[in-house]
């Protein structure tokens, strides 16, 4: 199986640096540019299946990406993690909140993400052995799904600190090739 993880294109508010949990925020002009630049790169590639986080920016990234030659699968294992009280905010209102030592509730922890990126895995390799499968997310599951799929064996504990260091690029694409 080849599994090719997709961070949806840029939004007005990763330009703006606020925070979009769940909301169903559009894709800016530069993350279209991206995901038209994406979908050239990817052109020679046939995807039997594309699986998708619901939420709108990843659903246009992956129509973009494959327009109407692939069935859109959404799934909601691949949606954002929960975080509805910082919905909208900015990072720096998200330092201030910190720094006021305000206790922030309703957020889906990356352990939680970690499992049900698990879990996704799982049914992933029981379902599509060997096809090409385009996966359209968020970055927090897209670097789950990293570890995840390089190693079946992982366990949160073993990763947790690179979770909270990495970083993924809007429209990022990652091959890997499962056995």
């Amino acid at each position: 199986m080849k599994v090719y993880l997709v961070r949806h294109g840029k939004t007005k508010y990763n330009e703006e640096g606020r925070v979009q949990g769940t909301l169903p925020v559009h894709l800016s002009k530069i993350g279209e540019m991206q995901c038209y630049e994406l979908r050239e790169k990817l052109k020679n590639i046939n995807f039997d299946t594309c699986l998708c986080s619901p939420i709108f920016r990843a659903v246009q990234t992956a129509m973009i990406l494959v327009g109407d030659k692939v069935v859109i699968e959404k799934d909601d294992t691949l949606r954002e993690r929960e975080i509805k009280c910082l919905e909208g905010i900015t990072k720096e209102e998200i330092k201030k909140l910190s720094q006021k030592n305000e206790k922030v509730q309703d957020i889906e922890g990356n352990d939680k993400v970690f499992d049900r990126c698990k879990k996704f895995a799982y049914k992933l390799k029981e379902k599509y052995q060997n096809e090409n499968i385009l996966i359209v997310s968020h970055g927090i599951v897209i670097a789950c799904l990293h570890y995840i799929l390089n190693d079946y064996n992982l366990d949160y504990d073993d990763i947790k600190e690179e979770l909270t260091q990495i970083d993924i690029d809007n429209c990022y694409c990652e091959k890997l090739e499962i056995k």
